[in-house]
């Protein structure tokens, strides 16, 4: 989830588009972008973000290779240059329960 800089706006697209080649190579892929979603939020304290990007991963440790990959790090100026707020979120699918 990201809030775009609005003095950057530019700089979190390519930082997407740049990213890319180095979530493949650990096993991550886009399943969604929404560019230019519109948001609202119910919060009366929150500002509804304006980026929403779903990145589906082969193996739950894929995410942490990513972080430490040099693609990731050779971009990362622009993602904090291109947002003034982003959130990482892990969602996980529980295993199913085998019956006894």
């Amino acid at each position: 989830t990201a809030w775009v800089n609005p003095d950057r706006p530019n700089d979190y697209d390519t930082y997407l588009a740049r990213i890319e080649q180095a979530l493949n190579a650990v096993g991550g892929r886009f399943v969604y972008k929404m560019i230019e979603p519109s948001f609202a939020t119910l919060s009366k304290t929150e500002t509804a973000p304006s980026r929403l990007t779903f990145v589906e991963w082969d193996t739950p440790n894929a995410l942490d290779a990513f972080l430490a990959s040099k693609g990731f790090q050779q971009n990362a100026a622009l993602l904090n240059s291109g947002t003034t707020a982003f959130e990482l979120v892990r969602i996980s699918v529980p295993k199913p329960r085998t019956s006894r």
